[in-house]
C-alpha cells in the first residue's frame, strides 16, 4: 500500500502556528473582554502576538509539540462524553460533572504536565560539546524521567483516592 508523503507540510508549520496563535489569542481577548469592545484593537493585539510567535523558533516548536497532544486529549474527551450520552446520561448531568472540582483539576494537572514536558524538550540545550561540565537542564531532565513521572502520577491518584474516600466516610 503506498504511503502518503506529508513532509511538505513541514514548510507550512509556521503558517499553521501563526493562524492557531492568532485565533486563540483573539478568542481569549474577545471572550474575557480584556481590551474592551473594540474589535480592531483585539485584532491588532492578536496579530502582534502571533507575529512574535512566528519569528521565535522555540515558541513555534513549543506550539508544534503541544498542539497535537491537546488535540488528542480533546478528541478523547469528546469520545468519552459521546459514550456517556449514548449510554443515556442526561446532558445536564454531564455539564454538572464537568464543572465539578474532581473532574477539572485532573484535566488541569494533565495539561500542565504536557506543557512542562514540551517546555523541557524545546528549551533543553543538548549541546554537551560546547562546554565541559554538567548540563544546564539536568535537574529538569531528572524530573521528567518516566519513572519519576509515573511515581508522581501514582501519588496524585492516591491523593485523590484518599480525598474521595475520606469525603464519602465523613
Amino acid at each position: 500500500m503506498p504511503e502518503i508523503d506529508v513532509s511538505m507540510l513541514e514548510f507550512l508549520s509556521p503558517v499553521f502556528s501563526f493562524l492557531f496563535i492568532f485565533v486563540v489569542v483573539y478568542a481569549v481577548l474577545d471572550k474575557f473582554k480584556l481590551m474592551g469592545e473594540n474589535k480592531s484593537v483585539k485584532l491588532v493585539a492578536a496579530f502582534s502576538i502571533a507575529m512574535l510567535f512566528l519569528f521565535s523558533e522555540p515558541a513555534r516548536n513549543l506550539i508544534s509539540l503541544t498542539t497535537p497532544w491537546f488535540a488528542v486529549l480533546l478528541v478523547g474527551a469528546l469520545i468519552l462524553l459521546s459514550v456517556f450520552m449514548f449510554i443515556g446520561v442526561p446532558e445536564n448531568d454531564l455539564i454538572k460533572a464537568v464543572k465539578d472540582v474532581k473532574v477539572y483539576w485532573p484535566i488541569i494537572i494533565i495539561s500542565l504536565l504536557v506543557f512542562t514536558i514540551a517546555l523541557v524538550q524545546v528549551f533543553e540545550t543538548g549541546s554537551d560539546d560546547l562546554k565541559p561540565g554538567p548540563r544546564t537542564f539536568e535537574g529538569i531532565n531528572a524530573l521528567v524521567h518516566p519513572r519519576i513521572l509515573g511515581a508522581i502520577f501514582l501519588l496524585i491518584i492516591a491523593a485523590f483516592a484518599v480525598k474521595f474516600i475520606s469525603e464519602s466516610i465523613g
